[in-house]
């Protein structure tokens, strides 16, 4: 199935590496660590070359000049190899199983996109139970249910746990990096609409958004996003 390529992005983080060792340590072999540092101006990209000096899966690509966020993420997925593109920012972390496990479900279920359920954690990497995020993030939607609740409540998915095809972007476009937030949530919006036929409103099947019940990633001061699993 060729490469699953995870991407990072990196600005002003030099003490926190778990980000990038999360992925590294995957029990998943089998991908690409692209890391973009947005042009830190602290010592981050002497520490990123030094973790990542003896894995050559990871990649290190410096950006002349500080950007939005979406910009940086975006020059990272397009120098993605693989069939397969999975977000980290610099401050989050994913479990060690996460994208075996996901990956293995979507292709199983010959699924184009999937999210999970997400754990918020604090600066001492502790769980916060019952964060208010909870609510928003970790719901028991069906695919229907989903599209409607992005419409009527706004965002209910967390970046950090989405594993995408690459085709998607290619059919939908990538992030717009003229936004400083909700980037991501326009991103669902434009990729929720599409797959509605425009009048007679079928969902095609391989275009539906799946949430898997699980939490495999860790979102700092906030929640990761998830998708529920099919019943």
């Amino acid at each position: 199935y060729g490469n699953r390529p995870s991407t990072l992005s990196s600005d002003n983080f030099e003490t926190n590496l778990k980000a990038i060792e999360s992925v590294l340590e995957q029990t998943y072999k089998n991908i690409e660590l692209i890391i973009v540092d947005n042009a830190s101006i602290d010592n981050s990209k002497n520490i990123i070359k030094t973790k990542i000096c003896n894995d050559n899966r990871a990649k290190l690509i410096e950006l002349s000049e500080n950007t939005f966020v979406s910009f940086g993420w975006n020059f990272a997925a397009k120098n993605c190899n693989g069939e397969y593109i999975v977000s980290l920012s610099g401050d989050d972390y994913f479990e060690k199983d996460k994208i075996e496990k996901q990956i293995n479900y979507m292709i199983k279920n010959e699924l184009t996109n999937s999210f999970t359920w997400v754990n918020c954690v604090d600066d001492n990497e502790k769980i916060i139970y019952n964060h208010h995020l909870d609510k928003t993030f970790n719901k028991n939607l069906s695919s229907f249910e989903l599209k409607k609740t992005l419409i009527t409540e706004g965002n209910t998915l967390c970046a950090t746990s989405f594993i995408f095809h690459k085709s998607i972007f290619e059919k939908y476009g990538y992030y717009d990096h003229r936004l400083l937030q909700s980037q991501d949530y326009d991103l669902w919006l434009r990729y929720s609409a599409g797959k509605w036929g425009k009048l007679s409103g079928v969902i095609y099947p391989n275009y539906d958004t799946v949430v898997l019940r699980d939490s495999f990633d860790f979102y700092t001061g906030g929640v990761d996003f998830g998708f529920n699993n099919p019943s």
